[in-house]
């Protein structure tokens, strides 16, 4: 029994310049994905074949692009680095968007009308979130239209795969002291789902939001 598919670096090193490779790599994928089983890639060594392999559905990577091997000892330093890193490249994916201060739209309003009523909250957002603040494409239940990212929830939505809930904020170490907790709009249960740039950058989240534990 296996679990995992690894697509070789012969295929990946070769994806820009080879239909062939592109073909094989796509097959892999879908044939991994059909089967519940995750696909890796190895021999990343570009930006451009990183994005291209996040647009197919690879789950994993790995290559030099992302980092060479390394001696223990500097592990730490790479992981803030590599932090750092994504975080200029999620920033760069969302300035290409154009979406940041523009006005309601019907497309993004359906969305959190239906969500409020799915999940019988008071408030229900769509949330993009640039270096310093978190700003509201769409709100229900909620006056500003924006806050400081400091105290943004979606902070640590965007770092997950899936859901991110917080089922009561006032006894959560993490939130228990967060004006938005403590403060209007006194935030007690949190969930969100982090949504993503065709490039694989989580940009923002939608999120339901209630001032009581759930």
């Amino acid at each position: 029994p296996f679990s995992e598919v690894k697509v070789d670096k012969s295929f990946v090193m070769t994806a820009q310049q080879s239909r062939e490779s592109r073909l094989v790599i796509q097959a892999i994928i879908e044939l991994a994905h059909s089967l519940d089983m995750k696909v890796i890639a190895e021999g990343i060594e570009d930006y451009a074949t990183l994005q291209y392999l996040q647009q197919q559905g690879c789950d994993k990577a790995q290559g030099y692009f992302i980092g060479r091997p390394l001696p223990a000892d500097q592990i730490d330093q790479w992981l803030q680095q590599r932090k750092l890193a994504l975080e200029q490249q999620r920033l760069k994916a969302l300035e290409s968007i154009n979406i940041m201060d523009t006005p309601a739209e019907q497309r993004f309003d359906r969305i959190t009308r239906l969500a409020k009523r799915m999940f019988d909250v008071p408030v229900a957002l769509i949330t993009f979130l640039d270096d310093e603040r978190q700003w509201f494409k769409s709100k229900i239940g909620l006056d500003v239209s924006e806050t400081p990212r400091e105290y943004a929830f979606c902070n640590y939505t965007i770092e997950q795969e899936n859901s991110f809930i917080v089922n009561d904020a006032t006894i959560d170490p993490r939130f228990s002291d967060n004006p938005l907790v403590t403060d209007p709009p006194n935030i007690q249960f949190y969930a969100g789902y982090p949504f993503k740039a065709p490039s694989g950058e989580r940009l923002g989240a939608i999120c339901l939001i209630d001032q009581k534990p759930r």
